[in-house]
């Protein structure tokens, strides 16, 4: 993120120069040389967006309500494949012409929505920060039984060291980070889908227990309410997606690409959350729906150690993706200096 600099080059070149307007090259059309985005790279943002323990936790969340395994796969399809139409839609306007999402939100409406001030809320509440900044609170003012430990709240002070550096990283730079997600996500995800079905004997078990709702809902209800989750996990970028593929040189690969990648990897995501909660009941006797508390009761410590270790580095990718939230909220007030005021600076 550049510096709002109230100054144009020409000014600095002419001092008798009059800028028709005041600029910020964040919010000026991505340049040709910086738009070095493949298809891959977008793909491989919905990886490194996807695949995390709060992904897995949408999904499973469902079984451990009482819907059907099957039914709830298919639930969290449909809705994947709603919220890709605007994503691409969206998406493919800021790839053809290298632009954010605020200056095409001005484009069709003026003034702008305020959702892009909530999204840091929302991000914060569900995100690093917000998750885990009452366990510092509670650790300084709770009691004993609040159950808060010493290397708990050293694994945090860690993660938060190891992560830091992460949130500084540019948009450009981030697709590096895609990359190395896509090379590693993948094989957590074998691991795991491959231990759910062999300690559960198969698909068989999974598919066949039957829908049992809880707390007076129907199945139908349940249903409706896994395809608006799956649409609400993706929702925020299908708005500010723009801020992303506008570094992608080739608007029609980088559509396509989201297109595939998009309900693909959130749905093996969601499949494997699912097919993880309904192995916990047949195995377990209940429905572990957080991934993090299922790995807790193994044995094999090296196996908890590794998964463990590449669940934090994927909570790393997502929350460095939440980045783009803040992105769209300093482009949005940019944009409001840039044409407001002359006399503030960010």
């Amino acid at each position: 993120m550049g510096r709002l600099s109230l100054e144009d080059k020409e000014r600095q070149l002419d001092p008798d120069y009059v800028p028709p307007r005041w600029r910020s090259t964040d919010l000026d059309p991505v340049a040709k040389p910086q738009k070095k985005w493949e298809w891959y790279h977008v793909g491989g943002f919905w990886i490194a967006e996807g695949f995390s323990a709060a992904q897995i936790q949408t999904s499973s969340a469902a079984v451990a309500v009482g819907l059907n395994p099957g039914l709830a796969l298919v639930a969290y399809s449909i809705g994947n494949l709603i919220i890709a139409i605007p994503c691409c839609a969206i998406g493919y306007i800021g790839s053809k012409y290298s632009v954010n999402f605020p200056v095409i939100a001005r484009g069709l409406v003026y003034p702008p929505p305020p959702s892009d001030s909530s999204l840091i809320g929302v991000a914060s509440s569900f995100g690093l920060w917000g998750s885990y900044l009452p366990i510092v609170i509670r650790m300084a003012v709770a009691p004993i039984c609040a159950d808060i430990t010493a290397s708990a709240l050293l694994s945090l002070a860690i993660f938060w060291t190891v992560s830091l550096p992460f949130l500084y990283l540019s948009p450009p730079k981030l697709r590096w980070l895609f990359v190395a997600k896509v090379a590693t996500m993948p094989l957590l995800w074998v691991a795991l889908f491959t231990w759910a079905l062999t300690a559960a004997g198969g698909f068989g078990p999974l598919l066949g227990s039957p829908s049992k709702p809880t707390n007076g809902m129907s199945t139908g209800y349940l249903f409706c309410y896994a395809i608006t989750a799956a649409i609400g996990g993706a929702s925020t970028f299908a708005v500010n997606i723009p801020d992303i593929t506008r570094y992608a040189h080739d608007p029609r690969s980088s559509t396509l690409a989201q297109a595939v990648a998009l309900p693909l990897c959130l749905t093996l995501t969601y499949l494997l959350g699912i097919t993880l909660a309904a192995t916990t009941q047949v195995v377990y006797g209940q429905v572990y729906w957080n991934p993090l508390e299922m790995v807790e009761v193994w044995d094999n410590r090296p196996a908890k150690f590794f998964t463990g270790l590449l669940f934090a580095f994927a909570n790393i990718g997502t929350s460095t993706n939440h980045e783009i939230y803040e992105i769209v909220f300093a482009h949005d007030k940019q944009t409001w200096l840039v044409t407001q005021s002359r006399f503030l600076t960010i």
